[in-house]
C-alpha cells in the first residue's frame, strides 16, 4: 500500500512540475514562491523564486543546482562554483580541470572557450573592477560578465553586499539551520580553493556578491556563514569559486569615490593664532552619491595639534602641520591641507613613555636592549627627562637616553621624570626573558610522584627532570644508563617497558653535560605468557584487583585501583615455603568495586603436573563489599598434602565475581568475569626433624624474607619463638611476638612457635643479607 501511495504522489508531483511556468514574480507576502524558466548549460531549466523578508525577489536555489535545498547539506542544491568576475563557461562545474594563466589575466583573456579553473585568476585587478556585464561579449578588462544577467536577463543579477546584509537581517539568519529554514533555503556548499580542492563542504556557506574589496585589488566580497559566524561583509580572493544566488531588481551598488577636496568651515584662513584655538575642516567627495566618510589624520606636525574624527583641529604648540583626509571606501582617494599655528603657550602637562617603533615591552635575547622614548605633553614643551629603574635594579640598567640593557630574567619598572616639573612622571613595565642562567644541579623524579615501577606488560612511566636554578635551560637528554634491553626512553622522558628487571635511566643537562641524575625503575609482568607451562587465564571485563596475598612467607601488596593493573600478574619470582603435612593460613584482600561478592579461588599444583586438579588442588573462600584497602579479608587454612611432591610448584589466586554458573563449572583456566589472577611460586619441602608440631593456630610471620626483626601476628599469644638452621641448631630465641635475626647469616631458617594453651607451629623464613 505504501508503494502505491508513493507512486501516486510521485505521478502527481511530476504532473505539477510539468505545468508551464508563467515566470511571474511571487506575491508580495514574504515566503510567496513562483518560478522562472531560462536556458542554462544548453538546456531549458525551471527554478523556484521566492519573495524574501526584505521585499526582494530572489532565486530560492543556487545557480546550477538541480533543486531547492531539502536540508542545509543537500548536495543537489549546491549548484555550480564560480570564480569572481567569471560566467558560465564550464569552469564553474565542480569537476572542471585545473588550468593555467590566461593573457590578459582578466575577463578579456577568457573569451568563451576557456572552461578550466584558473588558480591565479584576476590577481592583478583594481578595487574599481565590476562584475556587471550582461553577457560575455560585453566584458572589459575591468568588468566581468554577471552570470545571473547572462542566464536569466529580465532584471536578474548578482546581489550587492548591501542586499545580502539586508536580507540576512530581515530573515533573521544567524547560523546554518536558520539559513536553511529561511525563505532563501541557503545550503552550506563550502568553496573551491586555489588548489582546486573543496573546503568546508557541508559545514559553511559562501556566496559571492557583486562588490569588490575596497582595499585588496585581488579580492571580491562575499557572504560567509557557519554555526559560529554570520558575516555578509566578508571577502575572499577572486580565484576562489563560490556558489551564486540571483536577485531580481534595480542594482543598488554605490559608486566609488573618485575625488576629494578639503576646505575650512566658513572659508576661514588656514591659521590658528589663539592659544589652544581650533579650526574646523570639511571634506567633500565626488561623485556626490558616493560615500562621504573619511579618516582624518595629521601627517606632519602631530606634536603641534590634535584632530578629531570629524576634522576639528586643536592647536597645542607653534609650527606648521599637514592634515590629510582619506576616503574610507577608496583609500587611493585623499587630499591634504597645511595649517599654520602661532601664539601657543606651552606648559608641560604629562610625560608619556613608549618603545621605539612601538615594539613590545619585552627583552628576550641574552643581554638584549630596548630603546624607550619619553614624550612631554604637549610636544612644544621642554622634552628633557631623567630615566631611572624604580623596580628590578638587579635585572637591568637604563642610560640617560632611555636605553634599557637586560641583565637577568624578570620584570622591571622604568620611570621618566620631566626635568621642568618633577611631579610629571610616567612608568613602563618591561618583561625580560632569555637571559642565560647557568645550570647548577638536576633531579629526576616520576611524574605525579608515582612509584618507580612498571607492572603492566609494555607499560610506560613518565619521568620528569628539574634543573636548578629554575631560570636555567630545562632541556635534557634522556638515556638508558644501565639495563639496555629492559626498557626504552624517548626524548620526553617516557619509559616503555620491554623485559623484567631494574633499569637505570639518566637525564643529562643539554647546557652542561657534567650535570646529570639517574633513577632506578623496576619492571615486572612483561611476559604474560610466562604462566606457561600452566594454562593462562585473564579477565573478561574490568580488572577489580587483588590488593594483598599473604601465604607461607608470601606477603605481596599491589595497587587496589580498578583497571590500574594487568588482569593477569605473574609474581612467580615471589616464593613461599611450605612443609608437607603442615597447615598455613592464607589471607587475601581486594577491591570488589561495590556491594558485590567475589570468589577467592586458590589452586596449588601439589603433584607438579603443570595443571590444577579441581578435586585435590582447589581451595575456595570469598570477599564482599570491600575497597581492598579497608582491612576486609578473605582467609582460609591450607594443609600441605603428605603426598605433595617436594620442590618448586605453582600457586594461583583467582579473584572473580561470577554469578551465573555454579561452583562445579570452574577450573583454574577459566577467565574471571570481573577480578584478577595472580601466580606465585611455592617451595615444598619435607618436614625438618623434630619440628613437625601440629599447627592449629592461624598466624603470619613477616617480613619474609627479612634482614633483621621478624614479627609474628597470630590468633593466640606467642609464649616462645625459636629459630633453627637447617641442621637443627638453634640460632635465636624470644618470649615475645618478634625475634631478632640481625646477626644470623643469610639463608633459610625454621621458626618454631609455642602459643598459649600449648599449641605449636613451625614456619620457614629466609634471612637476606
Amino acid at each position: 500500500m505504501k508503494k502505491i501511495i508513493f507512486l501516486i504522489a510521485a505521478l502527481a508531483m511530476g504532473k505539477i512540475q510539468a505545468q508551464t511556468c508563467e515566470g511571474n514574480d511571487p506575491g508580495e507576502t514574504a515566503g510567496a514562491t513562483s518560478c522562472v524558466t531560462f536556458t542554462y548549460d544548453g538546456s531549458s531549466t525551471q527554478y523556484t523564486t521566492v519573495r524574501a523578508a526584505d521585499g526582494n525577489v530572489w532565486m530560492q536555489q543556487n545557480l546550477g543546482s538541480s533543486q531547492v535545498a531539502t536540508s542545509a547539506t543537500d548536495a543537489a542544491s549546491y549548484g555550480d562554483y564560480f570564480q569572481w568576475g567569471r560566467w558560465q563557461d564550464g569552469h564553474e562545474k565542480s569537476n572542471s580541470a585545473i588550468g593555467t594563466d590566461v593573457n590578459p589575466n582578466n575577463p578579456m583573456g577568457l573569451g568563451t572557450a576557456n572552461n578550466t579553473f584558473i588558480p591565479t585568476w584576476w590577481n592583478a585587478g583594481n578595487t574599481t573592477d565590476t562584475w556587471e556585464a550582461a553577457n560575455p561579449t560585453a566584458v572589459s578588462e575591468t568588468n566581468g560578465c554577471d552570470p545571473c544577467k547572462a542566464a536569466l536577463g529580465n532584471g536578474w543579477r548578482i546581489p550587492t553586499e548591501a542586499e545580502w546584509t539586508a536580507v540576512i537581517e530581515a530573515e533573521n539568519i544567524t547560523n546554518v539551520e536558520s539559513g536553511f529554514t529561511s525563505n532563501l533555503k541557503l545550503a552550506v556548499a563550502g568553496y573551491r580553493g586555489s588548489s582546486g580542492n573543496f573546503s568546508f563542504v557541508g559545514q559553511r556557506g559562501y556566496y559571492w556578491n557583486s562588490n569588490v574589496s575596497a582595499t585588496l585589488n585581488n579580492y571580491g566580497r562575499n557572504l560567509y556563514f557557519s554555526n559560529a559566524v554570520m558575516n555578509p561583509n566578508a571577502g575572499a580572493p577572486r580565484l576562489q569559486a563560490h556558489p551564486i544566488r540571483c536577485i531580481k531588481g534595480q542594482s543598488t551598488v554605490q559608486p566609488l569615490p573618485s575625488n576629494l577636496t578639503i576646505a575650512v568651515l566658513g572659508g576661514a584662513p588656514t591659521v590658528i593664532i589663539t592659544n589652544g584655538g581650533t579650526l574646523q575642516l570639511l571634506a567633500t567627495i565626488t561623485p556626490s552619491n558616493a560615500s562621504q566618510q573619511v579618516i582624518w589624520s595629521i601627517t606632519s606636525g602631530s606634536e603641534l595639534a590634535t584632530i578629531s574624527n570629524t576634522g576639528l583641529v586643536t592647536a597645542t604648540a607653534n609650527g606648521t602641520i599637514t592634515v590629510q583626509a582619506v576616503s574610507t571606501e577608496a583609500p587611493g582617494v585623499f587630499n591634504s591641507i597645511t595649517i599654520t599655528i602661532a601664539n601657543q603657550v606651552v606648559t608641560p602637562t604629562a610625560v608619556e613613555i613608549s618603545t621605539e617603533n612601538n615594539a613590545d615591552a619585552i627583552i628576550n635575547t641574552n643581554e638584549g636592549t630596548l630603546q624607550l622614548n619619553a614624550a612631554v605633553v604637549p610636544s612644544g614643551a621642554n622634552q628633557n627627562v631623567t630615566w631611572s629603574i624604580t623596580s628590578g635594579n638587579e635585572l637591568a640598567s637604563v642610560d640617560g637616553n632611555g636605553l634599557v640593557t637586560a641583565i637577568a630574567n624578570g620584570t622591571i619598572t622604568v620611570q621618566a621624570v620631566s626635568t621642568v616639573d618633577t611631579t610629571l612622571t610616567d612608568t613602563i613595565e618591561i618583561i625580560i626573558t632569555g637571559q642565560y642562567v647557568a645550570p647548577t644541579s638536576i633531579e629526576v623524579t616520576v611524574q605525579d610522584n608515582l612509584s618507580p615501577f612498571i607492572i603492566t606488560a609494555g607499560g610506560t612511566l613518565q619521568l620528569e627532570s628539574a634543573i636548578l636554578p629554575a631560570e636555567a635551560n630545562q632541556a635534557v637528554t634522556w638515556s638508558v644508563s644501565a639495563g639496555n634491553g629492559l626498557a626504552t626512553i624517548d626524548e620526553n622522558g617516557l619509559v616503555t617497558a620491554i623485559a623484567d628487571g631494574v633499569v637505570i635511566l639518566q637525564a643529562t643537562s643539554n647546557d652542561d653535560v657534567t650535570l646529570l641524575d639517574t633513577i632506578e625503575v623496576t619492571i615486572i609482568n612483561q611476559d604474560i605468557a610466562s604462566a606457561a607451562p600452566y594454562c593462562q587465564a585473564v579477565v573478561d571485563y574490568d580488572v577489580e584487583p587483588i590488593s594483598l596475598v599473604q601465604f607461607a612467607g608470601i606477603s605481596n601488596a599491589t595497587n587496589p585501583e580498578v583497571n590500574a593493573t594487568a588482569s593477569y600478574e605473574n609474581f612467580t619470582s615471589i616464593t613461599g615455603s611450605v612443609e608437607k603435612g603442615q597447615t598455613y593460613p592464607l589471607t587475601v584482600e581486594g577491591n570488589t568495586s561495590g556491594l558485590f561478592t567475589h570468589d577467592i579461588r586458590v589452586f596449588i599444583d601439589w603433584n607438579q603436573d603443570n595443571s590444577f586438579d579441581m578435586a585435590t588442588e582447589y581451595y575456595l573462600t570469598s570477599l564482599e563489599n570491600t575497597t581492598g584497602t579497608d582491612g576486609v579479608q578473605a582467609t582460609l587454612n591450607i594443609t600441605v598434602p603428605e603426598n605433595a611432591l617436594t620442590g618448586t610448584t605453582r600457586l594461583r589466586v583467582t579473584k572473580d565475581m561470577w554469578n551465573v554458573y555454579e561452583e562445579g563449572e570452574f577450573e583454574a583456566c577459566t577467565n574471571a568475569y570481573y577480578g584478577q589472577i595472580e601466580d606465585y611460586s611455592l617451595n615444598v619441602s619435607e618436614p625438618v626433624a623434630g619440628l613437625n608440631d601440629n599447627n592449629t593456630i592461624a598466624f603470619k610471620v613477616f617480613p619474609n624474607p627479612t634482614n633483621g626483626i621478624v614479627n609474628i601476628d597470630s590468633a593466640a599469644e606467642v609464649v616462645l619463638a625459636e629459630v633453627y638452621n637447617l641442621t637443627g641448631q638453634r640460632v635465636a630465641t624470644s618470649s615475645q611476638a618478634s625475634i631478632d635475626l640481625s646477626s644470623a647469616a643469610a639463608g633459610m631458617y625454621i621458626i618454631k612457635l609455642e602459643f598459649a594453651g600449648g599449641s605449636t607451629a613451625t614456619h620457614k623464613i629466609l634471612k637476606s643479607n
